[in-house]
């Protein structure tokens, strides 16, 4: 179902829900009344249900500060599901953030009609001439939940994508359910067009998520490794998440200093950041499928012994930087070429020298080919995981766009 069609199956619900606010709160106290249009809405959808639920309280707490040195014509909803309940705050002129609507069930924010219904019900009663759109939880790239057996070779892999609702109101547990990219990308197509998404969530900047989603928004932001565990610094990317025009560039600056050389670092060491161009992705696709050929036809391994990667462990399919690869993996020129092509849909990269990890293996991570390095991954696939990552990755629009589906993978 469109958007239009479910505005109009939505909008006498949203009318209702609008009567009902207004006769339960006095017009003073009930901020970004519903039905006002403002210029710019940023949404956040927290799914914190999970080992985040410290946080939760922390950056939502950030953020309504933040929203205090908004412009008028700005509002901020967010959707927070935690430990303690599932709720909606609203921040705009003349009124402090406030719970306007407290969930009598435990809301899963994993679930996609959950999720459509949420967002849908903010945007009806919320209208705004654009919107912008943060996720906020655990998140593991392309990677689907719901799939395939485990080898004997590989006795325990990853796989989890996109948030972690326990659905036991509790922070000890992240076995719960999660949402697969493509799945996202269907809730996503049923919303107005975002002018960016940004994920505070791990491993979500991959080429794969960004061409699933690329119908969805102008501008996709993320780190393609994890990213601190304080998530972003609302107090300072806040007031750009609004400014108009919007610029990728700003937000991804003020995020990497805060982390690489600011008051983030002696706890975080840094952050890798980039901002895709969602636009351009359908051509980055057909213009990326010589380069594909080249590497990977006729089932070929791609040689990664020198590329850069955001994380290795046998149970993570490793997150390779994709201009590191496709580098050491083509001639000068075929290298050149594709090169050009990637620089019009990936135009603001933001590296720092070393990252924090949760990995076991290591306290760090370090960018050793930082003259390559892109900060968007790509998966290479192998024969060891034919039964488990391989088979899944063929389930993305990317692996049939870019022609992996004729090289024997």
């Amino acid at each position: 179902m469109t958007f239009r069609l479910r505005f109009l199956y939505n909008i006498v619900c949203a009318c209702m829900c609008a009567c009902i606010l207004s006769a339960c709160h006095d017009d003073e106290d009930l901020p970004g009344l519903p039905g006002s249009e403002t210029r710019h809405t940023v949404i956040f959808y927290i799914a914190g249900e999970n080992s985040l639920a410290s946080f939760v309280a922390t950056d939502s707490a950030e953020i309504a500060q933040a929203s205090e040195l908004l412009p008028e014509d700005v509002r901020v909803v967010m959707f927070i599901d935690d430990a303690k309940s599932s709720r909606i705050c609203v921040k705009a002129k003349g009124s402090s953030m406030q719970t306007i609507k407290t969930y009598e069930g435990n809301v899963c924010t994993t679930d996609s009609a959950s999720m459509l219904n949420v967002l849908t019900d903010i945007v009806l009663t919320y209208p705004s001439k654009s919107y912008g759109l943060v996720f906020w939880s655990h998140a593991t790239g392309w990677i689907f939940e719901d799939t395939g057996s485990s080898t004997t070779k590989h006795q325990s892999p990853k796989r989890r994508s996109f948030g972690i609702d326990n659905g036991l109101r509790s922070s000890l547990t992240n076995a719960g359910m999660v949402m697969n990219i493509p799945t996202l990308a269907g809730v996503l197509d049923q919303l107005p067009h975002f002018e960016y998404i940004m994920f505070d969530a791990c491993f979500m900047q991959c080429v794969e998520v960004a061409y699933e989603l690329r119908r969805a928004c102008n501008w996709m932001i993320g780190s393609p490794a994890e990213i601190p565990g304080d998530g972003a610094p609302y107090e300072s990317v806040l007031p750009l998440l609004c400014a108009e025009p919007f610029n990728a560039e700003a937000v991804l600056d003020t995020y990497h200093a805060y982390y690489d050389r600011g008051p983030g670092h002696s706890n975080y060491l840094g952050v890798e950041l980039s901002a895709v161009n969602m636009a351009g992705m359908d051509a980055f696709a057909q213009a990326t499928r010589e380069a594909v050929g080249k590497v990977w036809n006729g089932g070929r391994e791609a040689s990664v012994s020198d590329v850069q990667y955001y994380i290795i462990d046998s149970r993570w399919p490793h997150f390779y930087d994709i201009g590191s690869l496709f580098y050491h993996n083509l001639s000068e020129e075929d290298y050149a070429r594709w090169y050009n092509e990637l620089a019009g849909v990936l135009p603001y990269v933001r590296l720092s020298k070393q990252w924090t990890t949760g990995n076991w293996m290591r306290r760090f991570y370090s960018i050793f080919d930082q003259e390559h390095c892109t900060a968007l991954s790509i998966y290479a696939p192998t024969a060891e995981h034919a039964d488990d990552w391989n088979a899944d990755y063929r389930r993305l629009q990317w692996y049939k766009a870019t022609g992996m589906d004729q090289t024997g993978w």
